[in-house]
């Protein structure tokens, strides 16, 4: 079974909520390497770097995200 953008990007929100950083940000990079026009996948990212003391990747993520949706509000909060 062929995995979708929407299956990683709900693996690494599953990973995020265990705590497992590392997990969700590769799962996220698949969702985004499987959909590279998902915003809220860029979102997700942005947070996940945020949180992991990345503030430059985590803004050049919520930048892209908001290019690719600038009507995704969570972005511009990020």
């Amino acid at each position: 079974m062929k995995l979708t953008a929407i299956d990683y990007y709900e693996r690494a929100g599953t990973r995020s909520r265990e705590g497992d950083n590392k997990g969700a940000l590769a799962n996220i990079n698949r969702a985004i390497r499987s959909d590279p026009r998902m915003a809220i996948a860029y979102f997700a990212r942005g947070d996940i770097k945020r949180s992991g003391g990345d503030a430059k990747g985590a803004i050049a993520d919520f930048t892209m995200g908001i290019k690719l949706d600038p009507k995704f509000a969570p972005a511009y909060v990020g």
